[in-house]
């Protein structure tokens, strides 16, 4: 089936994505300027951010296409693996991309109920107007199948799922654009132009084990990556945004509980600003011009490595890499439109080397989660609610007041909501599922089995099994200072030890060979193992 954009040329392309872009700036701007948008603080320093969102697209008959942003969210902070919540109650990953996923996932539920009780004659049992946009037509097909479970699929003749990001996702995706900056920061930039990719060189990933951030940085091969941080702060081991990304693009965006009634859901595009990468063109450039100093040329270059990169992590026989285009649409509150503000009222403004409490430049503490006809978006800091109170009684789970309508126990309890209206027969035929990880491993559903069946398969492993567990260990000792380790806390992640401080990461070369994501980090079972009321099996030593 032909998506759309197949036929439409670079021109249409990139036209294509500038509507995308500014529809979910359009978003953005229309938000409050007050709550967890970018400000200038009381000390003077200056915050950036990253905005994301994720954009129906979809084509009438006539040839027009309508451009729905479905979720946006900002954000470039994830917890620390101590500071993870084992009552699912506090998101653990607030980068821009990936919580624009968790919101898109949140609509595509509602939608689906939304449709199968309209088609079923029960709209009187609908709980919200969230879906309620008459541009939106039917969006999922029921598929026959032989199973008694009935299960859709989103009907790509007429819609597509695109993924904006306002620059390149951290990871792979932006080494390049790291390295540029570095090089014209410390002066040592020789070349002609920016460093460029050599053929196929991004044709491997590298099999010792995941990198923490930005600690190593190549041109010529891919890894796998945790989110970047200072290298003095306590490592996360929530995995990049490219790394994220290719995982979406091989297993579909809509993830384990989902894929209970949901075919695999893709982006058919990435649609990434290009203000960073022509920021740093032109930093670069003897003499800079916004005319001479970024062409499309660039912009072609620039996708086409993007795409190598991708390519060397997605197994085309799996599925279609998303098409990465460029737009021109510039982002407010990016880093580099900050950093013109922040030189135009103070030209002595100290904005650039590494992160240190001198710069006048500093990333924002929170993220914007918004819904498409949701009530209200949310301002969130550290994975929940802004201003709302962090007190939990023990063994509970943080008031609904605190925390977020997309963490992972509100999920869960959307997903068990769901099986009354989606599965076959009068209030469905099953019970919801006792835990979150149940949910997740409900190997009764054909859905879920095949997205936990090419999860091992890409990882090398199942979540409980020993060697990843192994893989979390040997990292957190190489990572995390001896006197920050603890045990099992109100809420905060159980203790890990190293099983063994000279064993590489990774397995064999041969399973190496048939997992081209081994070494991925997975919390475990241990961030799984509650139920609706958010209450832990996890049992304090």
């Amino acid at each position: 089936m032909q998506r759309h954009g197949d036929d439409e040329g670079a021109q249409g392309r990139w036209d294509r994505a500038n509507k995308i872009a500014k529809c979910c700036l359009d978003v953005y701007q229309s938000l409050p300027a007050r709550g967890a948008k970018p400000a200038i603080r009381s000390d003077g320093k200056w915050e950036w951010t990253i905005l994301a969102g994720v954009v129906l697209c979809i084509a009438s008959e006539d040839g027009e296409v309508c451009y729905i942003p479905i979720s946006i969210a900002t954000g470039v902070k994830a917890l620390p693996y101590d500071d993870l919540s084992i009552h699912g109650d506090v998101l653990h990953d607030c980068h821009a991309e990936v919580l624009a996923r968790r919101i898109a996932r949140a609509w595509l539920l509602q939608r689906l109920v939304h449709e199968v009780l309209r088609t079923r004659g029960r709209s009187d049992m609908l709980k919200t107007t969230t879906n309620s946009d008459k541009r939106i037509p039917f969006l999922f097909q029921e598929e026959q199948t032989k199973y008694q479970q009935p299960r859709w699929r989103l009907r790509e003749d007429i819609v597509s799922l695109h993924l904006y990001c306002s620059t390149l996702p951290c990871g792979d995706a932006s080494n390049a654009m790291v390295l540029q900056r570095r090089q014209a920061l410390d002066g040592d930039n020789k070349d002609d132009g920016p460093v460029r990719s050599t053929g196929t060189a991004a044709n491997s990933i590298a099999s010792t084990g995941p990198i923490r951030g930005r600690s190593t940085l190549s041109m010529t091969e891919t890894s796998l990556r945790t989110k970047p941080g200072r290298p003095d702060s306590l490592p996360s081991i929530s995995m990049s945004c490219t790394d994220k990304i290719c995982m979406w693009a091989l297993c579909g965006l809509q993830g384990s509980s989902l894929s209970r009634w949901l075919e695999p859901v893709r982006f058919a595009s990435i649609i990434v600003s290009d203000e960073a990468l022509r920021s740093v063109k032109l930093s670069s450039s003897a003499s800079p011009s916004a005319d001479e100093g970024w062409t499309q040329e660039d912009r072609d270059e620039a996708s086409a490595r993007c795409t190598e990169i991708l390519s060397a992590k997605i197994d085309p026989r799996r599925a279609p890499i998303p098409q990465i285009i460029f737009s021109s649409v510039p982002f407010p509150h990016s880093r580099e439109s900050v950093e013109v503000a922040v030189t135009g009222a103070n030209p002595n403004a100290n904005i650039r080397g590494a992160a240190s409490d001198d710069l006048d430049l500093v990333p924002a503490p929170g993220s914007i989660a918004y819904m498409a006809g949701a009530t209200r978006h949310e301002n969130l800091v550290e994975g929940r609610k802004q201003g709302a109170s962090t007190k939990r009684r023990p063994g509970e789970a943080l008031r609904p007041s605190t925390r977020s309508a997309f963490c992972k126990l509100e999920w869960f309890n959307a997903c068990s909501s769901a099986v009354d209206d989606l599965d076959r027969g009068n209030g469905g035929e099953r019970e919801g599922s006792a835990t979150y990880h149940a949910s997740k491993h409900d190997m009764s559903s054909v859905g879920v089995e095949a997205y936990r069946r090419t999860k091992e398969q890409l990882r090398g492993y199942r979540d409980g099994d020993v060697r990843a567990k192994h893989i979390v260990d040997d990292f957190l000792a190489q990572h995390r200072p001896m006197s920050t380790q603890h045990g099992l806390n109100s809420g905060g992640a159980p203790e890990r030890r190293s099983s063994c401080g000279e064993r590489a990461l990774g397995v064999s070369k041969e399973t190496d060979d048939v997992s081209p994501f081994h070494g991925w980090l997975v919390s475990g079972s241990a961030f799984e193992l509650f139920d609706r009321q958010g209450r832990s099996k996890v049992i304090k030593d």
